[in-house]
Parts: C-alpha cells; structure tokens; sequence
C-alpha cells in the first residue's frame, strides 16, 4: 500500500507545482518527515530532488 501511495505522490510532483507537505497530506502519509525517508527509500531522492530532476 506504501509503495501505491509513494508511486502516486511521485505522479503528483510532476504534474504539479503542488506545495510537497500538501502532496504528502493528499497520499495519507503521517508528516513530511516520514514521507520524506519512505520516498527516499523507494526512489532513492527526496520529493523535492525528484521533482528538479523531472521537471522539464
């Protein structure tokens, strides 16, 4: 479920300019802290290193 929720939160910081305690809160993830180690440990970036790499 985790995986599902990070996934969609990864989705979300590409497609839009959403703030990423925001995106994180819209997933049902505990706090931006936690959001943060879960997404780095799936994706091995933080949100926001994700969304600067993928931004175009």
């Amino acid at each position: 479920m985790l995986r599902i929720r990070i996934e969609s939160a990864a989705e979300a910081l590409i497609q839009t300019t959403d703030k990423v305690i925001d995106i994180d809160q819209a997933h049902a993830i505990c706090d931006q802290s936690a959001f943060t180690q879960h997404f780095r440990k799936r994706i091995d970036l933080t949100p926001k290193q994700f969304r600067i790499r993928h931004q175009g």
